[in-house]
């Protein structure tokens, strides 16, 4: 099995890195299989006291690797309901982590990206990083990363970027809230070792139990079991627009319900 996925440990923290820089870090089955093992392990080493999700290459995470789902749905899957629910796995992971999270961002983050970092406890990025939720152009619905972000920066703000597929810039994600400091590429990690360092300095079950007592505030939890109930209800299906633009998107052409005025 390749190693799409790093871990290093360190002092009582344990970095997580995404690594497949070639293809910008887009998820595909065998990584996320192989990040949330990775996140759990991590997490639930009773000598760790905080993991960091952070990522090879110039870009955080490119969404998932839509080959993924044409190739589900070349095999004869009705829907994408087997790689929603691996997706759905993964956030419910990082969202049940009994130590804080910290993404670490650069570069481009899309899609199931901006799932990774609403569901971690915090995040810094670079000044450069850039954020998009393009499922709607493509006919997919951004189910599994909605309810993660419209509880990091709210349901009307969220809404905005969820459906209109916007890129927006670091300033933007640090102003919503996505974000909980931004800086210089070169100075990332020395603002994250800092806040790690201030971490060092408390009791870790105070900490465990701080987090858990956050998530049961109201707005704070999820109910997974819901979430995973509603997969079927807006997994794209073979028959769906979601398949045009997937298609669309991997031949770099226009999918069918572009007028033509605007394919330019």
């Amino acid at each position: 099995m390749s190693q799409m996925i790093e871990v290093v440990h360190g002092s009582r923290v344990a970095v997580v890195w995404l690594n497949r820089p070639e293809i910008h870090n887009a998820l595909n089955e065998e990584m996320v299989a192989q990040l949330t093992q990775a996140i759990h392990d991590s997490s639930h080493d009773p000598e760790t006291v905080a993991v960091v999700l952070a990522s090879r290459g110039d870009a955080f995470c490119a969404g998932v690797d839509l080959a993924w789902y044409q190739r589900y749905w070349e095999q004869g899957g009705h829907s994408s309901q087997a790689p929603a629910r691996a997706l759905a796995h993964l956030l419910k992971t990082i969202d049940c982590s009994p130590v804080p999270v910290i993404a670490r961002v650069n570069g481009h983050c899309i899609g199931a990206g901006i799932g990774l970092v609403a569901a971690c406890d915090m995040a810094f990025a670079s000044h450069d990083a850039e954020f998009s939720q393009p499922e709607t152009g493509l006919g997919l619905v951004p189910q599994l990363v909605a309810p993660y972000l419209s509880r990091a920066i709210g349901a009307r703000t969220a809404g905005r970027w969820l459906m209109m597929g916007e890129t927006f810039p670091a300033a933007e994600a640090w102003r919503m809230g996505l974000l909980q400091e931004i800086c210089e590429a070169s100075e990332l990690d020395a603002r994250i070792n800092a806040v790690l360092g201030h971490l060092m300095l408390t009791e870790p079950n105070a900490v465990r139990l701080t987090r858990e007592m956050l998530k049961s505030l109201p707005g704070g939890e999820l109910d997974h079991a819901q979430l995973t109930a509603k997969l079927e209800q807006f997994a794209p299906r073979v028959d769906s627009p979601a398949r045009e633009g997937v298609n669309a998107f991997i031949e770099k052409r226009w999918p069918d319900w572009v007028p033509d005025e605007l394919k330019s």
